[in-house]
Formats: structure tokens, sequence, C-alpha cells
């Protein structure tokens, strides 16, 4: 009703992903009151996405300048690596910026591809200097090495993932030699790093596989791999109790406590991944806004934002589904604060690039900023 009274001010675009956004939160803490119970964790912390709902609207109306964005991007990278490096040589073992270290390298490798791809349209479409592809380079080198550091698995999980999508986003640009050029770098690159003498990355992997092995051999539960395969055959059992609703977060710290489980949810508050925590928590039902939302993002950025803040955009899609395989964004207030503004910044930019070539009218009662060179949009109607 809200959105049909006030139609024109909005696009359709808009219309579909404000819903998408405010329904996420809103199917949580509806799931909570039939529970009689609140849980901060589970509708506070995606409420951020309701918080920026008015910012993605001021965004489109008035515009800003993209090269903003990518230059306080870039910067953040330059000076999160370089604080890094002086934690490291500070002696600490996983250093972080001010946040936990999986959500901080999650958020730097994440910004690295984006600048990337900002230098890729700015080259391919808008035909500049091909140094912008050393600075974006550059950042993304910067990025990588300050995930390294991190000792952040799930960080480097990603990076194939990033890549992937990279080559597909830009694929007609490339001739087939070159993008299989790419991929063969992709992985020389990383087996170099990884045995590289001193290098985290190898020592972590092995690790990992160890804490696996050890756990389906014998079941013991003593660090963090093994730790998430025990949580993730809880929310399994958990979700087979009511697989339309889930248990909620009431129900399954009861489920643990009476199952005599291991009391994960009243350590870490979650399941260590988003599908399982959902899963355990919301069921099917839950699973279905939750992805809903995913596909409503994805197609709101493919076809109605320019160059640039498009690939930027399905970008930061894939990096938190994948983020999300072995760690709770959900569930964590940076990580979902960082996701609602940076769609927010890349939707409210792409999208008013968009409507000033198919939809000026839109904007034409509520805008004060009309750019006076022409503006390349991406697919759309």
């Amino acid at each position: 009703m809200i959105f049909n009274r006030f139609a024109r001010p909005f696009s359709r675009q808009e219309k579909w992903l404000l819903a998408a956004m405010f329904l996420l939160p809103f199917s949580t803490f509806v799931r909570l009151l039939f529970d009689l119970s609140y849980s901060p964790s589970a509708f506070d912390i995606q409420s951020r996405f309701i918080i920026v709902l008015p910012l993605i609207l001021l965004l489109v109306r008035y515009g800003f300048n993209r090269h903003w964005l990518i230059a306080g991007m870039g910067v953040a990278v330059v000076i999160a690596l370089f604080y890094m490096v002086f934690l490291t040589l500070d002696g600490q073992s996983r250093p972080k910026v001010n946040m936990n270290q999986i959500t901080s390298a999650n958020l730097m490798v994440y910004l690295g591809f984006a600048v990337v791809a900002f230098s890729m349209v700015h080259v391919f479409e808008h035909k500049g200097s091909r140094w912008w592809l050393v600075v974006g380079g550059s950042v993304l080198l910067a990025a990588l090495i300050a995930a390294v550091l991190s000792k952040s698995r799930g960080a480097w999980l990603s990076v194939p993932f990033f890549v992937g999508s990279s080559l597909w986003l830009f694929r007609q640009h490339f001739k087939r030699w070159q993008l299989v050029a790419i991929v063969l770098v992709t992985v020389l690159g990383g087996l170099t790093v990884a045995y590289l003498p001193g290098s985290p990355v190898l020592p972590r992997i092995q690790e990992g596989i160890s804490d696996a092995n050890r756990y389906f051999t014998t079941g013991e539960v003593t660090r963090s791999i093994d730790t998430r395969l025990n949580m993730w055959e809880t929310a399994i059992e958990a979700f087979k109790l009511n697989p339309l609703f889930g248990l909620s977060e009431k129900g399954l710290q009861k489920f643990e406590r009476e199952g005599g489980v291991a009391k994960y949810l009243e350590k870490y508050g979650h399941q260590h991944s988003d599908f399982f925590d959902i899963l355990a928590k919301r069921g099917l039902v839950g699973l279905a806004f939750f992805y809903g939302f995913w596909a409503v993002f994805f197609w709101a950025f493919n076809g109605y934002t320019s160059p640039g803040y498009r690939e930027a955009g399905i970008l930061l899609g894939v990096g938190y589904l994948v983020f999300g395989l072995t760690e709770t964004t959900t569930g964590n207030y940076a990580a979902m604060s960082l996701l609602a503004v940076q769609t927010a910044l890349l939707f409210g930019g792409g999208h008013r690039e968009w409507l000033l070539v198919h939809k000026p009218e839109v904007l034409e009662r509520f805008s004060m900023y009309w750019p006076e060179q022409e503006v390349l949009v991406g697919k759309g109607e």
C-alpha cells in the first residue's frame, strides 16, 4: 500500500529491493514473536537493512561521485594492510582491523576485487588509461596480503569464487586463451604463496585437514574446523524436529541442553554458517526468505545498475554467500552493517545512473544533480 500510494518516487526495481531488504529482518522478527522470545543477535543485526533504506533513496535521488567511492575503498585497503603489517611485526599472530579476523579479512578481499572491477570498467567501457588496471591490481595485491596475514581460511576460500565471478562478468573483454592464462596465473600464484618459506597458508590448510580427519575418525572436538563440523551436525538434527519453521534460537538452546550437545549457542550465538544457522533456527521458511533476498539482490544489480556498480554489487553478493558458508554473517554486527552500507552505496549510485538513461522521469521531481557527461549503463529494459 505504501509503495502504491507513493508510486511516483520509486522505480520498480527500488520497490523490489527495498521490500526484500525489509522482509529479511521482518520474517526473523515474526518467528521470534511466535516463540515468545527476543534475540538481539537474530533481529537487531539484520535490522541494519531497515536503517539504510532511506540512505539508498537519498543516494539514488541526489547521487555522488563514483571516483570518491573507488578511492575510499582503495585507501581503506592500503591503510588496513599497513596496520596489519604493524600488528604482525608487533607480535600478533592473527592481526585484524577493528573487528574479528574473519570479517576483517573478508572485507579486505572483497574491497580489493571491487576496486579491480571498477578499474576494468573504467578501461574497457570508458576507454580510460590502462594504468587504472595497475592501480586496481595493486589494491587487490594489498588486500590479498592482508588476508594472508589474517590467517583466515574463510577469506582464502572466497578468492577462487571472486576470480571466477570476475572472469564471467568481464568475459566479453578477453579471448579464451587470456581467460585460461588468468586461471593458470591464479593457481600458480596461490601455490607459490602457500609454499613460500614462513607462509601461514599451507600450515593452516594442513591443520584444517587434520582437524577434519580427526573429527570423522574419533569424533573429537577441540579446534575450529571440527567444532564447525559438530555445529553443522547439531543444526541438521535440530532441523529435523521442525523442518518448516526451525526451532528458533530459544528452542535450539533447549535442544542443545536436553540433547547433551555442546552448548554452542550459549558460547557463540550461532552455528558458524549462515545456511546451517538459519536451517536450525528458522527452517525452510527462513532459508526461503534469506535466499529470496539474494535472488532479488542479484536481479537488481545485474539488470538495473550501470557498469562498475553492477560488477561490484554482484561480487558483493558472491562474497557474502561464500563468507556465509563457514561464518554466520547474519549473526555478526560488523558484517551485516558493512553489507547494508555497501549495498546502499553501490545500488544507490548504480541505479541512479541507470535511471538517468532509462527512466529520468522518476528522478525529475526529486533530484538536484544531473551529470554533464554521458552515463554508460548495463543491461536493462
